[in-house]
């Protein structure tokens, strides 16, 4: 009394899991264990059939039988009785082929939840039986868990999506699990894994994702965030009412030439250096094109000795954003990636 009052329990908890007007699942319970995953095709079982079959056959008849399991028949022992009470017959035209003996479990939308058969060999005759026997061991049939359908209203396809040992989501190793009329049928094999089930769910329309835990059956609450990219245009390097001063990356004189954008607010007279940084200072730059971005005329000007022998532009800058483009020997500079290896 105690084992079927537990099981009713169960039966209770993962029914109740299941949605309730339509609402997602907060918890499948099924899928965290194999046993819990067992005790839920437990609850759907309402069919059982068994058959016997042999190579020769003299006859299309059915070889199978179907039988309803009664009230409080829906588990282990329930199962096997009323497969045992099932009359089964087979002709046999060559006693020494193999006999099969296969029997299943049904819920009732025609799932198989439980299957499994079994080869035997009929006796020879000996010196105290005249003809071909059956066996005294060809029963003990094993029924193994089959993929558990699991109601999931609107569910469109189910995926097992693994977890890295860092505790990401490896989504490069996503396996695909069958789903069909709004059920999601979980193999035992992913129960209690380290990673997440998710559903795609047609809701009114629009396709969403829900995601639960495969270890513990618990839906994935998610966080929302506010995200503003931060960006910057690669090879431009933006100054705003400062003097320009710019070092461009080179290896054996090899670099990624850098334009500087500069935006100006009120007039004013900036100082402008480039350099590139090669060993022992690297190489200054000889001079520069000015581009006023608002009419695209291009201006060259060279360089000065400022400060420490410094080549320098000095330049007066009325409000307006300017392009400043730096021009070194072609023994300084090689505008292009840098080399790898």
């Amino acid at each position: 009394m105690k084992i079927k009052n537990l099981l009713a329990c169960i039966w209770i908890l993962l029914a109740g899991c299941i949605s309730v007007m339509g609402q997602i699942p907060k918890i499948l319970p099924q899928i965290s264990s194999r046993d819990l995953l067992r005790v839920e095709a437990f609850r759907q079982a309402v069919t059982v059939e068994a058959s016997i079959t042999t190579s020769l056959e003299v006859n299309d008849l059915p070889r199978g039988r179907y039988v309803r399991l009664g009230e409080g028949q829906n588990n282990s022992l329930g199962i096997s009785n009323a497969i045992a009470n099932i009359s089964l017959s087979v002709t046999v035209i060559n006693p020494r082929d193999s006999l099969r003996i296969s029997a299943s479990v049904w819920n009732g939308d025609g799932d198989v939840l439980f299957n499994g058969s079994k080869p035997f060999w009929l006796v020879p005759p000996d010196s105290t039986k005249y003809w071909y026997s059956l066996p005294n061991n060809y029963g003990g049939l094993e029924l193994g868990l089959n993929n558990v359908p699991i109601s999931i209203p609107g569910v469109v396809q189910g995926y097992f999506i693994p977890f890295r040992e860092d505790g990401s989501t490896d989504t490069d190793n996503v396996s695909e699990i069958f789903t069909q009329n709004g059920k999601v049928y979980y193999p035992p094999y992913l129960t209690g894994q380290n990673g997440l089930f998710a559903a795609q769910i047609n809701n009114k329309g629009t396709q969403i994702m829900s995601y639960w835990n495969v270890r513990t059956g618990g839906l994935i609450s998610h966080s929302d965030f506010d995200i503003k990219a931060k960006t910057f245009i690669k090879g431009i390097k933006a100054f705003v009412d400062s003097d320009v001063d710019v070092v461009i990356d080179t290896i054996n004189r090899y670099g990624e030439s850098i334009t500087a954008e500069l935006h100006i607010t009120e007039t004013s007279t900036r100082s402008i250096w480039f350099r590139t940084s090669e060993r022992g200072g690297g190489y200054w730059f000889s001079g520069l094109w000015l581009i006023n971005s608002a009419t695209g005329v291009k201006i060259p000007y060279g360089t000065k000795e400022g400060l420490a022998n410094i080549p320098v532009v000095e330049l007066k800058f009325e409000p307006g954003v300017y392009y400043l483009i730096p021009v070194f020997g072609t023994d300084q500079l090689i505008d292009s990636e840098m080399p790898r290896g």
